[in-house]
């Protein structure tokens, strides 16, 4: 599950996949819901990320604070 919020706000909740790579039990990374976000559009250049992962890894949450509410 995906948590993204922006300012502290849940904006966007949707599944994916959080999958644990073969090389090194603490890499992991996450499926296509991460890429469509990206995609949409919401993501400017300058805009800071802030991820933090559940424990047990099943929800990763990443806060966006958008690079106008830095200045």
């Amino acid at each position: 599950m995906l948590d993204i919020q922006q300012h502290g706000v849940s904006s966007i909740k949707c599944p994916a996949e959080i999958v644990t790579a073969e090389r090194d039990e603490f890499e992991r990374y996450i499926t296509n819901a991460w890429y469509n976000f990206q995609r949409s559009g919401n993501l400017q250049v300058g805009d800071k990320m802030v991820f933090k992962l559940a424990n047990p890894p099943s929800t990763l949450m990443i806060n966006i604070i958008k690079k106008e509410c830095l200045s």
